[in-house]
């Protein structure tokens, strides 16, 4: 009896599991430094400190930039889990 209808082309396989946990691993990374190239196209500074004069169609986007650069700070448990995901992917590779 099958489960799902969509069938075996959307089943979980090693190499997902590998390429999802490098996405999830790496997000808080990415969104940071995209918080940093906005700051840094629209002129201002964005440090760990402080995000000033970030103007972007007359509103200061600054708070916004400054949560999205803090938000590498969630990388500690992200990293990690995703090393787990790719080794738990490997081992899965190696036993099936």
């Amino acid at each position: 009896m099958q489960l799902s209808s969509v069938g075996e082309s959307s089943a979980m396989t090693p190499l997902l599991l590998a390429i999802l946990s490098i996405v999830v691993g790496v997000f808080p990374l990415l969104v940071a430094s995209m918080a940093k190239a906005i700051a840094n196209s629209l002129g201002g500074s964005l440090s760990e400190a402080d995000c000033e004069g970030c103007m972007l169609f007359g509103r200061d986007i600054s708070p916004i930039l400054y949560r999205m650069f803090v938000f590498a700070w969630l990388s500690m448990f992200t990293l990690g889990l995703g090393m787990l995901g790719v080794m738990g992917a490997i081992v899965w590779a190696l036993l099936s």
